[in-house]
């Protein structure tokens, strides 16, 4: 063999030996570091922001005997404030309902209670039905998480935002928990406040609901039902000035029938979309979108988890008219 050849050898086996030692470290790193707490191995709490897929295994690991379903609106409450209940917060940003429901049929095997709070707009027919994100993954899906780049940027991050002391993005329980989050949007900004509303208007313009979406609805009542669990439904506060932009938009009629829709498939609903919570001092200063995590422990524990106490059956339930919380 040539020199040359053997040189060529030579460099061939070293560059072999760091890939190998490369991809090992880098494995390594992500799957004890574990940044989105999919292998069971996350100590140092979740700070990446991809909330469908750091919730499910999250709420696998846990001890949950009730769960809060909805889109970013309830995200925000922190669960362990609830009384009576271990409560596991699986919203998401922007969820619709065949994403609670493809939720629901992969992970949710028992529990006592589930609270739905339901937000209209996130029936919407412009916007296209969603594929299910929350597929277990699998074998090619579980090695991108141990050794993409992605995910050893996260794990990267995950270590630094730790020692800096920072506050996890996700709770153990499901809750989102930025607090850097919560003080720019509490900060009195009336520019960012009308660009809110300036949304809501443009969102409310000829709505319509798909009904591809009640479908995905109903079956998410019948899938809770067959696992035992009390499902509560409840239409969750707009802003008072919210409130009117639906009144300008002349969709009042197409909103009280959905409402309508909703009741039929659970016959137990707390409406509280036009009520005491409402209030402006009820939401973020800046984010008229969204209300308060204090607001959300209110209703829970003042307007919905009291109707369980002492806990109803569900024959019981079935005959209850629905709530609305002035």
């Amino acid at each position: 063999m040539s020199e040359h050849k053997k040189t060529f050898g030579k460099y061939l086996a070293t560059l072999a030996i760091v890939i190998v030692t490369g991809l090992l470290l880098d494995g390594g790193i992500n799957y004890f570091i574990d940044p989105y707490g999919i292998f069971g191995q996350n100590s140092l709490g979740i700070y990446t922001s991809q909330d469908r897929h750091t919730k499910p295994p999250l709420y696998q690991q846990g001890n949950f005997n009730a769960v809060l379903l909805g889109n970013s609106k309830p995200g925000m409450i922190p669960t362990e404030k609830v009384k009576g209940y271990n409560v596991f917060n699986a919203s998401f940003g922007g969820a619709t309902p065949e994403e609670l429901y493809y939720f629901a049929d992969h992970y949710i095997d028992s529990g006592d209670v589930a609270i739905l709070m339901l937000d209209f707009w996130s029936f919407r027919e412009t916007e296209p039905l969603k594929p299910d994100p929350f597929q277990p993954p699998g074998f090619t899906e579980t090695l991108d998480h141990i050794f993409s780049i992605q995910s050893l940027d996260d794990s990267i991050k995950t270590i630094r935002r730790n020692l800096q002391g920072s506050d996890p993005t996700f709770a153990r329980n499901g809750a989102f928990i930025a607090n850097r989050w919560f003080v720019q949007k509490s900060t009195p900004n009336p520019v960012m406040a009308e660009r809110e509303f300036n949304k809501h208007a443009e969102w409310f313009k000829d709505f319509a609901v798909l009904p591809e979406r009640m479908t995905y609805l109903a079956q998410l009542a019948e899938f809770l039902h067959g696992r035992g669990m009390v499902a509560i439904v409840v239409f969750t506060p707009m802003h008072e000035q919210s409130l009117e932009l639906i009144e300008d938009a002349d969709i009042q009629p197409v909103v009280d029938q959905w409402k309508a829709d909703v009741k039929a498939l659970f016959p137990y609903t707390i409406d509280l979309m036009d009520s005491k919570y409402s209030k402006p001092d009820k939401f973020f200063a800046a984010d008229p979108t969204h209300f308060l995590p204090q607001t959300g422990v209110d209703m829970l524990n003042h307007d919905v988890l009291p109707v369980l106490q002492p806990p109803m059956r569900r024959d019981e339930l079935a005959t209850e008219p629905e709530l609305s919380v002035d």
